[in-house]
């Protein structure tokens, strides 16, 4: 659509159009910030968010996910009354459960999951290059301890896959939710080491797993630093 319509045009080669949507993407997640009750301002910043990740990637013609987990807390966000808002979300958590689980089915499905070498395999095909250009790094050196003891690299890949699957957990109990955020750190931290893939803007997933408890520690760890701060502002020299 948008390249139908020539909105990469409009906004990108264009100079006043490329100036006004870096104006409307800062002045709107500012107006967000100052106003949250309202509906409006959220949708506008998401929409304009959305068009600067679409323009993103039709211009360097590679698809980056760089927006991706920001783009959806900024769906759940939109309500403005606290009982809509505690549903989007309820929603937002689910949905992010089925994403992951659905990552585990896909790898089931596909039987990437029983590849004997599937970790080797992907651990081989992205990192390569690491190695051939930096001969004497330390990191080089794990590397090719693992090219070495390939079974380390297929059983943790078994694992990562695994714990894609865990998140099926969280449509039954949240009991678990502090284990499946691990998870999810554990999930990206490990394909990034070991496959080459950083999906960074994923870690703010884990914020709808944080429970009422953690925020509520969170809310008293903020009000007692601001006391603090006051009252050391307060003393006279």
């Amino acid at each position: 659509m948008f390249q139908y319509f020539d909105i990469n045009e409009i906004l990108i080669s264009s100079y006043w159009g490329a100036n006004i949507l870096t104006i409307l993407l800062f002045i709107t997640a500012l107006i967000v910030f100052a106003k949250p009750d309202k509906t409006l301002y959220k949708v506008l910043f998401t929409l304009v968010l959305i068009s600067y990740t679409v323009l993103l990637n039709i211009n360097i013609s590679h698809s980056v996910h760089v927006f991706s987990g920001i783009i959806l807390i900024t769906f759940a966000l939109w309500p403005s009354t606290n009982e809509n808002f505690k549903i989007t979300w309820e929603f937002l958590r689910y949905y992010i459960c089925w994403l992951y689980f659905s990552a585990f089915l896909w790898k089931i499905i596909h039987l990437g999951f029983f590849q004997a070498e599937y970790g080797y395999e992907a651990f081989t095909d992205n990192l390569s290059w690491y190695i051939y250009q930096n001969p004497e790094d330390l990191l080089t050196k794990l590397y090719l301890y693992l090219v070495k003891h390939k079974l380390i690299l297929n059983i943790g890949a078994k694992v990562i896959i695994l714990l894609e699957g865990a998140f099926i957990i969280g449509f039954f109990t949240k009991k678990m939710d502090h284990y499946l955020v691990l998870s999810l750190l554990i999930i990206h931290i490990s394909t990034f080491i070991f496959v080459d893939v950083m999906f960074f803007e994923l870690f703010i997933l884990v914020i709808p797993f944080i429970t009422l408890n953690t925020w509520a520690k969170i809310d008293k760890l903020k009000d007692a630093i601001f006391y603090s701060f006051k009252k050391s502002k307060s003393i006279k020299i």
